[in-house]
């Protein structure tokens, strides 16, 4: 067992709601190291920081000491209190939905996303359909063309998603069947209490972002909930999410050296 798999195996063994960066593809897509000791074990980034809290293997829950360099990332519900050589910081939100409420979206909370995730099949001129695989050539025009529309300010770690884009393990592909032409890809990894919506990447068609989403939760095939991430701190991004009616929202936090 790698360290990687000791640190998601005893988030599960011990009951600790994992946060949006636990999955093992994405600690080994983001170069980041596991290490332990027999009595704690721990994720750190490519600065020797710790990216998540420690796990005390001994006592069976978090580690609720602040190292020197702090915490990148808390787990949802973990809070050590008052230290005073570091301060708490908001990092970002968690968004947890049940995919089953995706199946009927019936009622006035779901009207504008039920409406508006229709209106791509509706308008769009061509016939498309999802696919597992496709060629690495078009992939990368995809992704090419993609991440043009995409605004500075959203991009969050373009290495790694651009890895994920090439080489993830759970991908799905929306063609045109006509030219086999991406328009959108859906990307998830997953831990053992969440399936974490990773990536949703769609061409600047209208209302192609709703219907991919749709799409992504109507094909899950599995009890667990997603953890479709936070929103980067844009207003628009949360107001999206905000509608799609969320089981819960977390707040994480981080610990930096004051």
């Amino acid at each position: 067992m790698d360290n990687f798999d000791l640190y998601l195996q005893s988030l599960e063994k011990f009951n600790i709601t994992p946060n949006f960066l636990c999955s093992h593809e994405y600690f080994t897509k983001a170069g980041y190291c596991g290490r332990s000791n027999s009595r704690y074990v721990g994720i750190y980034d490519t600065d020797d920081l710790l990216v998540l809290p420690l796990i005390d293997l001994l006592l069976g829950r978090i580690h609720s000491i602040i190292p020197y360099g702090g915490i990148w990332a808390g787990l949802p519900g973990f809070d050590p209190g008052y230290h005073p050589e570091h301060k708490k910081v908001f990092w970002d939100l968690q968004y947890i939905y049940n995919p089953k409420d995706f199946e009927d979206m019936s009622g006035k909370k779901w009207a504008t996303f039920r409406k508006n995730s229709r209106k791509f099949l509706a308008r769009y001129p061509y016939r498309t359909k999802w696919v597992n695989k496709i060629s690495d050539d078009k992939i990368e025009d995809f992704a090419n063309a993609a991440i043009m529309v995409i605004k500075d300010n959203s991009i969050h770690d373009v290495e790694v998603m651009i890895t994920y884009l090439m080489e993830g393990k759970h991908r799905r592909f929306l063609i045109n069947k006509s030219q086999k032409e991406i328009l959108a890809i859906n990307i998830w990894d997953q831990n053992y209490k969440y399936i974490n919506y990773r990536y949703c990447l769609c061409l600047n068609i209208p209302f192609l972002s709703e219907y991919a989403r749709l799409s992504f939760y109507k094909s899950i095939q599995d009890n667990r909930m997603v953890n479709d991430g936070g929103t980067l701190g844009r207003e628009s991004l949360k107001s999206f999410k905000d509608k799609l009616n969320p089981i819960v929202v977390m707040k994480i936090y981080n610990w930096k050296r004051i």
